[in-house]
């Protein structure tokens, strides 16, 4: 497990990077137009993503709570960019359009979150009653 990690962590850490670095570029470039407006609003809500993504780390509340709290952000987050791009015509139509989607991926991330904690702390209680 702790390979898949690291190589995930590795992976997404060059996209990341790789996305900054040519998003700057192009921009630098002269190549602004409304896609790389996209790209570049969508990139400062990833960073902004990732802070939010911080309150899966803290020691409050159990994994429901924080997946909520992370939930409502991040929802009101891509709601309010779809918005400021001119998906939809208001902030409540973008949440309509929005919120299906949102639902289901969080399902399977809690659900997938919950499964392995439960498959480490099972193994950690074996190690521990040896």
């Amino acid at each position: 497990m702790k390979r898949l990690e690291g190589f995930l962590t590795y992976l997404f850490t060059g996209i990341g990077i790789g996305a900054v670095v040519c998003t700057v570029s192009l921009a630098v470039m002269g190549g602004m137009d409304g896609t790389l407006k996209q790209i570049l609003v969508w990139l400062a809500a990833s960073a902004l993503f990732t802070v939010i993504s911080q309150i899966m780390c803290m020691d409050f509340g159990n994994l429901l709570i924080r997946t909520v709290i992370h939930f409502c952000l991040c929802f009101a987050l891509a709601v309010t960019v779809g918005t400021f791009l001119n998906y939809s015509t208001s902030w409540i139509s973008s949440a309509r359009v929005m919120l299906p989607a949102f639902l289901v991926i969080y399902v399977i991330i809690y659900v997938g979150t919950f499964l392995v904690r439960l498959a480490e702390t099972k193994e950690l209680n074996k190690k521990l009653n040896r």
